[in-house]
């Protein structure tokens, strides 16, 4: 363990805290809700749409942000869109 260098970040995250609550947010509804045709999220299809509608609500960093970006948010608030608890 002593030999293993601890994770360091080499300068603050640039997605605040208010764009990662929105990711959470819109990972909490339907994409019906949205205007899609599909009932669940998947990952590359919730990343889709806030890349494309995050401009928009205000989080310009978000408009790049890729599958991997948005399933770490999801990751840490313990969201899964794309599994149903029926």
């Amino acid at each position: 363990m002593g030999l293993k260098d601890a994770y360091h970040r080499p300068h603050e995250p640039e997605i605040s805290d208010e764009a990662r609550a929105w990711v959470a947010s819109i990972a909490c509804t339907k994409p019906r809700d949205h205007g899609l045709a599909t009932e669940l999220w998947t990952i590359s299809g919730l990343a889709h749409f806030v890349s494309e509608c995050a401009e928009f609500a205000g989080f310009p960093r978000l408009a790049h942000a890729g599958k991997s970006t948005v399933w770490r948010i999801l990751d840490e608030n313990e969201i899964k869109p794309h599994i149903t608890s029926d």
